[in-house]
This record gives C-alpha cells, structure tokens and sequence, in this order.
C-alpha cells in the first residue's frame, strides 16, 4: 500500500535552488549525494511526516530546512578536508601538546546540531505539525 507517500529520497530543492540561497557552494556533483543524505535526515526527524506536506508554508519551511543542513554538510566536509588530522579539541603550548576529537565525536556532535537545525526550522506554528510527537495530527488542510 502507498497511501499517497512517496518513499523516494527526493529532496525539496535541487542545485540552482540551493544556490540561491547563497550558502555553503556545493559542486553539482555532490549535491545528490548530500541532499538525500539531508532529506533522510529530515524525514527520520519527522518520521516521515514531512513527506505529506503539501501547504506553501510547509514546502517553503522544508526547503529552508533542507538548505540549512546541506550547507552545514558542506561546511563539515570542507572542515574535515583541510584537517585531515581531525578537529583539534585543545592545546597546549608549552610542551606542544595537541588533542584531536575522534570521528565518532564529530559524527555525534553532526547529528546533534542537524537535529537542533530541523528542530528551528520546522518548529514555526504552521509547520511544528512535523515535529509533533504525540499521536496521529492532521493538520486542517489534510484530512
């Protein structure tokens, strides 16, 4: 059964969308790969609910939303690029000492700030119906 949801990873903004918005720049090569990876994010968060938006107000939000965390993605990815080494999480200058956040950490932290962005993104009075956490919501315009 379909019930009027598609299952696909398809995102609400292609490149020239997300361009316009005038953030991190992401090579169209790996814009498909970093948008899916944004939507999924999306509808996991929402559980899956974001999938039957349909009102402006919605669609408008999850596009926001979806360029907020494209370009954290993209700002990560540059970040980890230059430091190949890992982030430096202290130092101390004395006896040249440097401490590095392990992957794990940096995974952990990504997670954390992706949930907070969806969390503001989606959390205005037309769209929180996303984010909703308790039973079954039909907004009006969706019985």
């Amino acid at each position: 059964m379909n019930y009027g949801i598609s299952l696909m990873a398809d995102g609400w903004l292609n490149h020239e969308q997300y361009q316009a918005y005038g953030y991190e720049t992401i090579e169209a090569a790996d814009f498909p790969r970093l948008s899916a990876r944004a939507t999924l994010t999306i509808l996991e968060l929402t559980h899956w609910r974001a999938a039957t938006a349909a009102d402006a107000a919605s669609l408008k939000a999850l596009q926001d939303c979806e360029a907020l965390l494209l370009s954290d993605a993209a700002a990560r990815q540059l970040t980890a690029e230059a430091s190949s080494e890992g982030t430096v999480t202290s130092s101390s200058n004395d006896g040249y000492t440097e401490s590095y956040a392990s992957a794990a950490d940096l995974r952990k932290e990504a997670a954390t700030r992706d949930r907070e962005t969806v969390r503001q993104a989606l959390g205005g009075p037309a769209t929180s119906w996303m984010l909703y956490a308790g039973g079954v919501y039909h907004p009006p315009a969706r019985h």
